[in-house]
């Protein structure tokens, strides 16, 4: 850069050179020029020193919100603690950065910062809500846990009855009594499942119910088996409705998960927002560099016509001065003005940069940040569309491009499948090997997938350890036989992950589109999704079609 600099034919230079010219040649040009050659380069000494220096801010700053939107889009995907803390500490550093930044930037008002601590502020409660959810997931597998264990001890001891003669009345009763501890057992276990309130209340009140079921029944039994029976009811209970059972701990969650996804949308919403203010701003902070190359060229204009009016008494010498500088500075700046106001207006046109000087400066300034700016708009886009652990489609791509292929499948009445496919047993990876491992399982089993699937299928990660794929032109045979293709190759795949050989299988269900059902996206999901929980209760590593 310094070399650069040395070699360059600054303008300035040129410029007091012209003045030197007119004056050995004519003290009236000279008089009447000399204020004009020298606010023309006092213009571009302002524009050299003020806007290269504007234009080179707005590209960093950009830089930083944007890789801030990054990293809030990892906290808002993690599902451990260590991911949670490294994504939360980039995004403590981007906003240092960015404070930095922008404290001695010439858009630094009182606006601009109260944002920027608003943003602070509303990713620390979000980082805190991530950390609630994880460790209420945590403690709500645990209860689950302990529950199962629970009922194992149920099932080995089968609790019988002791009463006069072991009668067929008090065996009946306590079957009964058995069957509804299963009972309740079973609902709980698949409390954790849940994603509403209202589920969760409407679960609540009928477990209690059952406990009242499991009172009546115990009431009606001898001294003896209403003790032993009351006993267990009671852990039971404990378990399911206690302040560390299974239903509050699902209740907990899930309101966490609430306030999390709404609190998640409303950062994400708030970077988006600070994103395109800062835009708006560097934007208006180009239009004022261009109204100062207009101001220059205008005084450029007004020196060149002073010029021509008296070409007459100068000599040959300062008429070429002129038309130097005219080429060499004036019509570049026209130039330049007009190319920078085409871009600013959306048009495509190429700003050329000849020269070695204080323009050329300028117009590579301008690249520079136009260049930075689109390449962060289209990393923002796949940002959005893809998710960043797999690198396939995420669950917003694979249902708005399933929309529009089955929109067209629709219309034209051409065929169409879709398939779900679940990881099986994904659970006991991530806790027998880490969460990490489990990470690269999930991206191996995508990047098969992609191997074998064709360019104009759609692909994307639903969520967890669950995919889909869409086939385009794909009759129901054409579909299983690529699921069949998916399903084998992972089978037969053993992957070494940080040490370890780990082997996978897959369930999936398989639809077809049906134009009389009046199907769209959502319920062909459930069907096939419906089929991927039938091949699952088959024994898994499997395939099923829906009905």
């Amino acid at each position: 850069m310094d070399a650069h600099k040395t070699k360059r034919k600054s303008i300035s230079r040129k410029v007091s050179l012209g003045l030197g010219v007119m004056v050995s040649t004519l003290a009236l040009i000279s008089l009447m020029s000399l204020y004009g050659f020298f606010s023309l380069s006092a213009g571009l000494r302002l524009l050299s020193k003020e806007s290269v220096p504007q234009i080179v801010e707005g590209a960093l700053v950009t830089s930083s919100i944007n890789s801030l939107l990054t990293e809030t889009e990892r906290l808002l995907a993690a599902r451990n603690e260590p991911t949670r803390r490294s994504s939360y500490s980039k995004i403590t550093d981007n906003i240092k950065n960015l404070r930095e930044v922008i404290q001695g930037s010439s858009i630094a008002d009182e606006t601009m910062k109260s944002r920027i601590v608003a943003l602070n502020e509303t990713l620390s409660e979000l980082n805190e809500l991530v950390s609630t959810r994880i460790e209420t997931t945590g403690q709500t597998e645990k209860s689950v846990g302990r529950l199962f264990a629970f009922a194992e001890e149920l099932g080995a001891t089968k609790v019988t009855s002791n009463g006069p003669r072991n009668s067929d009345e008090s065996r009946s009763r306590m079957s009964d009594w058995n069957t509804i501890s299963m009972k309740i057992v079973n609902l709980s276990g698949k409390a954790k499942t849940l994603q509403s309130l209202y589920k969760v209340k409407r679960l609540d009140k009928e477990l209690q119910k059952l406990f009242k079921e499991l009172d009546g029944i115990a009431s009606e039994m001898s001294s003896l088996d209403r003790q032993k029976t009351q006993a267990m009811a009671q852990r039971l209970k404990v378990l399911v409705l206690g302040s560390e059972g299974v239903i509050p701990l699902v209740t907990l969650q899930v309101e966490t998960t609430l306030q999390y996804s709404g609190r998640g949308n409303f950062a994400r919403n708030l970077v988006e927002d600070t994103t395109s203010t800062l835009i708006t701003a560097f934007n208006k902070q180009l239009s004022e560099i261009s109204k100062r190359t207009n101001a220059i060229t205008q005084q450029g204009n007004m020196l060149a016509l002073s010029f021509s009016v008296l070409a007459f008494i100068s000599f040959t010498a300062a008429l070429l001065v002129v038309m130097y500088f005219r080429k060499n500075v004036i019509n570049r700046l026209i130039d330049l003005n007009a190319s920078i106001l085409a871009k600013v207006n959306g048009q495509e046109v190429e700003i050329k940069q000849t020269g070695n000087d204080e323009i050329t400066d300028m117009a590579q300034s301008f690249l520079f940040y136009e260049g930075e700016v689109s390449s962060r708009e289209e990393k923002l886009i796949e940002l959005a569309m893809k998710d960043s652990l797999t690198g396939a489609g995420n669950r917003r791509y694979f249902m708005q491009k399933g929309a529009e292929l089955l929109a067209v499948s629709s219309r034209f009445d051409h065929e169409l499948a879709l398939l779900m496919m679940d990881i099986d047993y994904f659970k006991n990876v991530n806790d027998t090997y880490g969460h990490q491992v489990g990470d690269e399982v999930l991206k191996k089993v995508s990047e098969t997938c992609n191997a074998i699937l064709r360019n104009i299928d759609v692909f994307g990660r639903i969520g967890g350890e669950e995919f889909a794929a869409i086939f385009p032109e794909t009759s129901m045979d054409g579909a299983m036989i690529a699921a069949e293709k998916i399903r084998s190759e992972i089978a037969k795949e053993t992957w070494t992950v940080e040490g370890h050989k780990i082997n996978c299988s897959v369930s999936i269900g398989v639809v077809r589109f049906d134009k009389g059902r009046s199907d769209d996206l959502d319920a062909m999901m459930k069907r096939a999704d419906d089929a991927l929980y039938e091949a699952k209760e088959s024994g898994r590593n499997c395939i099923r079609q829906a009905v």
